[in-house]
């Protein structure tokens, strides 16, 4: 049987190449506004963009005795003082590969080798690290020919990453702590947590580029980016200017004031390092009906300067401890799936992740975590994108996923402000627009049997793994009236949303049925681990009775290999009962065996080159729920259908 392992490429599907081309690979990833992407082969095939799109110029050039290169940027878009493209030759790279928290690029040159590498410190063991918004880039040096070579680093980012809008003023200034340089830039007028929305970027906080001196020479300024690139391809470090532009506030597409680092290396046959961090402090992460959450980060009043101090102080250590996390994560997954499924599972460990933010109440003195639904609506904690994500958190930090469920409990138990007031009877879709929760009832994308149960799934997946109940104390009503309502609803739903909106509503939903089935058997468990036998004993009986009672309703009998249908009513029709297969995350036997066997026989039938459809109206699917039907077979029926 497989373990949680097999779940953490919840989000992607298997790539057939040979070497592992991810279709966009994180550079600068911890949070939804803070997501910084190469969409090419290359570091210079196309510019930098964040998840939805939007350009964040980000330029990086090199000089190799003198001899300029580019190995960071889209060259077309990476301008010189004229604002025509620079021309430098672009820097040979070699490979690139993705890990859980790193991801590094190599190349070569003239006699040289050049490792950048991208870390960002998403352990998730470690909530006061896991909630730092920093990432370090770190470019390491060697000869390859036994002599000694001249490096230099240009590394430049513009004031795009801290706006949404180019047209939009934004200040810059600068500041030493020590021995550690720090340039910082934001929007001119600062209107914190007002920019609502799924395509959109941060409108609000400070990004930061630091430098130690203690980590090698450097030089660090503010200025005119395509300025900036024409002096350091030209004439090098020398060519830096030593002030900053002073003409602050400006828009940002107004000669692009950029943050710019350089660095002096010397390539010998031992290798040479040096690194920028980058920070960015939102100030406010999430407007939780009218309660502003700062980042955890900052509950007991940290600063930036604290927390960049900090991350420099600790970059050893922290690179360590990733480089440490990483080897030992890769090593399990490829035991448990393979060298493919470990490529995928990497990239998808930095997808789910960045996906997420850990804040802080500050009324209820407690850690609350949240996911954005990216690329749909920009729902904010939308319960069946948390549900095929769980098993990422079920793996790694079950603690953390009870932290995304209480903010949806808390709401459903109508402990906000009369205003938001929810009453009904099943659990609510999502809390509004990321990143602030202000949804009205009659906002509600309603899935009754859908997210009634995910919740008692997710929430006995999490006690299941942490054995601490504590949590549910203020929420036993809640869940009561939520295992009433299934008990009504499950075994045959009304016409109703399930996970596949994008399908409209449909009655006698098969899998559906299954979800909310699971859900009584989920509720059963929970009220077992509370000592209460009387109701465990009811929904473990309920849940095993409904679970006979939907083969029945559901069941093509007279047919080769026998398969249930997509509807109860639906001769002829079929669908992935991907609920089925999350009782083997759960340790459930709710479903006969036999269910699972036979519904993987059915689909070897009706599969297509990349994958299964999701159900036989068309061609569409999901590749969260295609693995979780891969994994809830044998080895053999894994590598047939991963």
């Amino acid at each position: 049987m497989k373990t949680a392992l097999f779940f953490l490429l919840s989000l992607l599907a298997a790539s057939s190449a040979e070497v592992f081309r991810p279709p966009a690979v994180p550079l600068i990833v911890f949070d939804p506004y803070m997501s910084m992407w190469s969409f090419g082969d290359k570091l210079t095939d196309a510019p930098i963009k964040q998840w939805f799109g939007r350009q964040v110029t980000t330029t990086g050039f090199i000089r190799i005795d003198g001899n300029p290169y580019q190995f960071m940027g889209y060259p077309s878009t990476t301008l010189d003082a004229t604002h025509e493209p620079v021309g430098a030759p672009i820097l040979s790279q070699t490979s690139v590969r993705v890990d859980p928290t790193t991801t590094t690029y190599t190349y070569e040159q003239d006699g040289v080798s050049l490792s950048l590498v991208f870390t960002t410190p998403l352990l998730h063991d470690d909530w006061d690290l896991l909630s730092k918004p920093i990432s370090y880039v770190t470019f390491q040096v060697q000869s390859m020919d036994s002599d000694e070579h001249n490096v230099e680093i240009y590394f430049g980012m513009t004031g795009e990453i801290a706006v949404s809008d180019m047209e939009v003023p934004v200040d810059w200034n600068r500041y030493s702590i020590d021995d550690i340089d720090v340039l910082q830039i934001g929007k001119h007028n600062q209107h914190v947590v007002d920019n609502a929305g799924d395509r959109v970027g941060i409108d609000w906080g400070y990004a930061y580029l630091a430098v130690s001196q203690k980590s090698g020479p450097s030089i660090t300024v503010i200025g005119n980016g395509p300025e900036l690139n024409s002096a350091f391809v030209e004439n090098g470090l020398n060519g830096l200017p030593r002030q900053d532009i002073a003409d602050t506030p400006r828009k940002v597409n107004q000669n692009w004031p950029t943050l710019a680092v350089g660095l002096s290396l010397t390539a010998r046959m031992r290798p040479e390092k040096q690194y920028i961090l980058f920070a960015y402090d939102d100030l406010i992460s999430i407007n939780y009906f009218d309660t502003l959450l700062p980042p955890y980060w900052r509950r007991d009043g940290a600063t930036p300067s604290d927390l960049i101090v900090e991350s420099v102080s600790s970059y050893e250590s922290i690179m360590s401890r990733c480089l440490a996390f990483d080897k030992k994560l890769m090593s399990d997954l490829t035991a448990a799936g393979g060298p493919k499924y470990a490529s995928i599972a990497a990239l998808s460990y930095r997808q789910v992740a960045g996906a997420c933010k850990l804040t802080w109440h500050p009324t209820r003195k407690e850690a609350w975590y949240f996911m954005k639904e990216i690329s749909s609506d920009g729902d904010l904690s939308t319960v069946d994108v948390i549900w095929p994500a769980s098993p990422f958190y079920f793996y790694l930090s079950p603690k953390l996923l009870e932290r995304m469920l209480v903010p949806l409990l808390v709401y459903s138990d109508q402990q906000v402000p009369v205003a938001y007031k929810y009453d009904q009877p099943f659990a609510p879709h999502h809390l509004g627009q990321w990143p602030i929760a202000d949804i009205v009832q009659k906002d509600q994308e309603d899935m009754p049997v859908e997210e009634t149960g995910n919740m008692l799934t997710l929430i006995y997946g999490v006690i299941q793994r942490t054995n601490d109940l504590s949590f549910l104390k203020p929420f036993w009503p809640l869940l009561q009236k939520w295992a009433d309502y299934l008990e009504e609803s499950a075994l045959d739903p009304e016409d109703q949303l399930c996970t596949d909106d994008f399908e409209g509503p449909m009655p006698h939903n098969a899998n559906l049925a299954a979800k909310g089935i699971l859900g009584l058997a989920a509720y059963g468990r929970i009220c077992g681990m509370a000592g209460n036998k009387t109701c465990a004993d009811k929904y473990e009986s309920m849940s095993k009775s409904y679970a006979h009672r939907w083969v029945d309703l559901s069941y093509d009998t007279g047919v080769d290999p026998p398969h249930s249908r997509l509807g109860y009513d639906q001769k002829n029709s079929w669908s992935l009962k991907y609920n089925v297969a999350y009782q083997r995350l759960l340790g459930l036997d709710t479903f006969p065996e036999d269910v699972i066997r036979s519904e993987l026989a059915f689909y070897r039938t009706v599969e297509h080159a990349f994958g299964i459809p999701l159900d036989s109206r068309g061609d569409l699917t999901k590749l969260d729920f295609l693995t979780m039907m891969a994994v809830a077979g044998s080895d053999a029926e894994f590598e047939h259908f991963f």
